[in-house]
This record gives C-alpha cells, sequence and structure tokens, in this order.
C-alpha cells in the first residue's frame, strides 16, 4: 500500500553535486578576479628607487625568482601598514599574509630587516594582494575521485 503522504525528492548524484559547487566557485573566483581590477589605486611607496628594481622579484619560481631586498620588503610592508588600519602591525600584517602564531611580528620584522629571506609563498601573496602581480591560476589535471 502506497502511502499518499510520501514525498519524494530527486537529488542529483554526489558527482554532480560536487561538480556543480566547483561550478559556482570558479565563477566566484572569476568574478573575484574581475573585480581586483577595480580596486583601488595607490600611488608609489616613498624611497623606492622602482628603476633598479630587478624584475626577478616578480617571477615565479619556475620562471626564475629571486628574493627581494629587505629594504625594499620594508618599505612595501610599511606602505600597506600606512594605508590600511587594520594591518598597522607586523602581527596584523604577518597574519594578512599566513602567518599564524606569536612569532608572525617576529617573522615580518626579520624580512623587514633582512635577517631573514622572505620566503617564495609569503613574498608571492604579498605581491598578488597588493595588485603587483596577476594571481596564479593553475591548471587541472582533470577532476578526480567521479564516478563518471
Amino acid at each position: 500500500m502506497k502511502n499518499d503522504k510520501e514525498i519524494s525528492i530527486i537529488l542529483p548524484s554526489m558527482d554532480a553535486q560536487r561538480l556543480m559547487i566547483l561550478e559556482m566557485e570558479t565563477e566566484k573566483a572569476i568574478t573575484t578576479l574581475k573585480s581586483n581590477l577595480l580596486g583601488k589605486k595607490f600611488p608609489k611607496a616613498d624611497g623606492v628607487d622602482y628603476a633598479s628594481l630587478d624584475e626577478h622579484i616578480f617571477l615565479t619560481q619556475d620562471q626564475g625568482w629571486v628574493a627581494p631586498p629587505s629594504d625594499l620588503v620594508d618599505a612595501w610592508f610599511n606602505q600597506v601598514k600606512e594605508l590600511f588600519d587594520e594591518y598597522r602591525s607586523d602581527r596584523k600584517l604577518g597574519n594578512l599574509l599566513g602567518l599564524q602564531g606569536d612569532s608572525a611580528d617576529r617573522r615580518i620584522r626579520a624580512y623587514r630587516k633582512g635577517s631573514e629571506v622572505i620566503p617564495y609563498g609569503i613574498w608571492r601573496n604579498f605581491l598578488e594582494i597588493t595588485g603587483r602581480v596577476t594571481p596564479e591560476i593553475k591548471p587541472v589535471l582533470g577532476i578526480f575521485d567521479m564516478e563518471q
């Protein structure tokens, strides 16, 4: 005997749901990339000789990246700290760049003063969020763990 009050909802397969989420998140990322181009424009940082910058500081590791000099790190970090109240401290700037814990401020100071070379990932993140380079978009090898 069939229950007349039974409700049936047909849902897409888990693979189809996952693909829909991937598509929605990709569209969201595209929207973010496009809106980044409309970001507020800021002047060059004081005290930086832009004509003498080594172009390799803007490259990816595969392209031959070299670490920037600490005086440039200091100038550009200070520029962000001066322009944005929410990142006025080394700790807050460190958190923005993905550093966590009590040592975030010490590490930022070490990069600024040259006692430590800034790691590629932190520098690249900084360049991306300050609009100095295009965010790296990686092609996928495929969409794995799908049932076809």
